[in-house]
C-alpha cells in the first residue's frame, strides 16, 4: 500500500478496524470477515466474492479506495460449526441441509 499510512487497532488478538491515513485525513478501513466451513469455497471462489464486496464498498462509501478494503474467510471444520445444538456434520451427514 505504497503512499497509504496503516496503524491497525487490536481488540485482543483479533483486528476489528484499522484506519486510513490520506492527504485527506483519516477514514475507516473496512474488514469484511466471512465465516465458512472448511472446504466450501475453492480459491478462486474466494477471489470473486471479495471482489464482489469490494465492489460493493467501493459504490457505496465515498471516496473508499478499493486498497483500504480486506476482506478474511475463516474456515471452520463441519464438526465445529453447531446449529441447533447438532454438529453441521452431523447434519450433513442425516442430509438435514
Amino acid at each position: 500500500m505504497r503512499g497509504w499510512g496503516f496503524k491497525p487497532l487490536f481488540t485482543g488478538k483479533k483486528i476489528k478496524t484499522g484506519r486510513l491515513i490520506t492527504k485527506q485525513g483519516v477514514n475507516n478501513m473496512p474488514l469484511v470477515e466471512i465465516s465458512l466451513v472448511k472446504g466450501g469455497l475453492s480459491g478462486e471462489q474466494k477471489v470473486k466474492i471479495a471482489n464482489a464486496v469490494s465492489d460493493f464498498l467501493v459504490g457505496e462509501i465515498p471516496n473508499l479506495p478499493r486498497e483500504a478494503i480486506s476482506v478474511i474467510f475463516y474456515e471452520n471444520p463441519s464438526e465445529n460449526w453447531i446449529v441447533g445444538g447438532k454438529t453441521l456434520k452431523e447434519l450433513i451427514q442425516r442430509g438435514e441441509t
